[in-house]
């Protein structure tokens, strides 16, 4: 997208637009409840996402609380 002359806010929320747009062309849905994700199973994924390799090289370690949280705002997401 084409960002000249626009304001910093303008360009960013043309650029979210703009991801967005593409992630709909490509069918990336945008919640975990669209993928079958359920409330109930969130601790566990929680729990699972700690044990994960990948968890080690985050610069920043999270909690099974803060991914519970997460987990929660990624469920509804439009």
């Amino acid at each position: 997208e084409n960002t000249d002359g626009l304001s910093t806010r303008d360009a960013a929320e043309l650029a979210i637009k703009a991801m967005r747009q593409m992630a709909d062309d490509v069918h990336i849905p945008r919640s975990i409840k669209a993928i079958g994700a359920k409330p109930e199973d969130f601790e566990l994924m929680a729990e699972n996402a700690l044990k994960d390799g990948n968890a080690f090289s985050n610069p920043r370690k999270g909690t099974k609380e803060e991914l519970v949280q997460l987990f929660q705002k990624a469920y509804d997401m439009k």
